[in-house]
């Protein structure tokens, strides 16, 4: 007998969009195994440290966002392997502000798991992303106008560092705290948005970076790498 569980993951407690694909993820399966899906994200750090299924995951999920799907059968039956590239996601790719939580239908049989759906919680529509995104890139445009683009990695680093303490506050109850509209358009924000805010500079500058999600004297943190 089937078994369906759905599940919904919080993005913040799992450590909370490029086109151009030859293959849509509704065809991964074809009748002689999975299909090869092109990526964008080999130059990132979480992406690198997934093994081919972990990575192959990793860019379904990622296609999922981008495009704001939902019902999405993964390449996997493992739960570690969903955790794991979920997490990744979440380390590479800070400019997802549009999604709040990840859900996951799990099918079983005979007590085993099957297959897994996935279903991630979007915040805002297509439109809404759109004026965001928009008015997130003015600010940011703003803020790196006088960056040392010519300068040294460190250079850079620093910058965008000392520009992010000295405009934005921290703040326990900013809304959208764990994304970075609260980093550029409200100013106000938590560990989660400045590390999401640094990711999201150093990129426009060509410096590669990461959020790292853990815990730091027993509370979830984030920072940099």
């Amino acid at each position: 007998r089937w078994i369906r569980l759905v599940v919904t993951v919080l993005a913040v407690l799992l450590l909370a969009s490029g086109c151009g694909r030859q293959h849509a993820v509704s065809q991964l399966f074809a009748s002689d195994g999975l299909l090869e899906v092109p990526s964008d994200s080999e130059k990132l750090y979480a992406y690198r440290t997934l093994t081919d299924n972990e990575k192959l995951v990793y860019d379904q999920m990622v296609d999922t966002v981008k495009h704001r799907k939902s019902d999405v059968r993964l390449a996997t039956s493992s739960l570690k392997v969903l955790k794991k590239s979920w997490q990744a996601v979440r380390c590479d790719h800070e400019e997802f502000f549009w999604v709040k939580n990840l859900s996951y239908e799990l099918y079983k049989k005979d007590g085993k798991i099957q297959a897994i759906d996935i279903s991630p919680k979007y915040t805002m529509s297509e439109e809404k992303i759109d004026s965001c995104r928009k008015k997130i890139n003015k600010e940011v445009k703003g803020i790196l106008k006088d960056a040392p683009r010519d300068g040294t990695d460190y250079d850079k680093v620093k910058y965008c560092y000392d520009t992010l303490i000295r405009t934005v506050d921290y703040d326990s109850s900013a809304p959208n705290s764990q994304n970075i509209i609260s980093t550029f358009l409200g100013r106000k924000t938590v560990c989660q948005g400045y590390a999401y805010g640094m990711q999201y500079l150093l990129k426009k500058l060509g410096v590669s970076c990461t959020t790292v999600e853990g815990r730091a004297r027993g509370i979830n943190h984030a920072w940099n790498l």
